[in-house]
């Protein structure tokens, strides 16, 4: 058998497997312990959606008792003259 015959399948093989092993991803280390009370998004936050909700609907209850309280006093001052 010829040397380079042989030595041709070895060398694509060996490639094809040098190619495989250095493309494969690296593994991935877990990420750093943060503390949770530290985070940027607890101190940016601001309202949750209860709060803004519940927010809006005092202010809705205090116009409405407020257009009551002008309407009540309207018609108890009675007609314009």
């Amino acid at each position: 058998m010829r040397w380079p015959l042989l030595l041709a399948p070895v060398l694509v093989i060996s490639g094809v497997v040098a190619a495989v092993v250095l493309h494969r991803p690296a593994p991935v280390s877990a990420p750093a312990a943060v503390a949770p009370a530290v985070t940027v998004r607890a101190v940016d936050a601001g309202l949750s959606d209860e709060e803004v909700f519940a927010a809006s609907m005092a202010r809705l209850a205090e116009a409405r008792r407020r257009a009551e309280a002008e309407l009540a006093a309207v018609q108890d001052a009675g007609p314009v003259l």
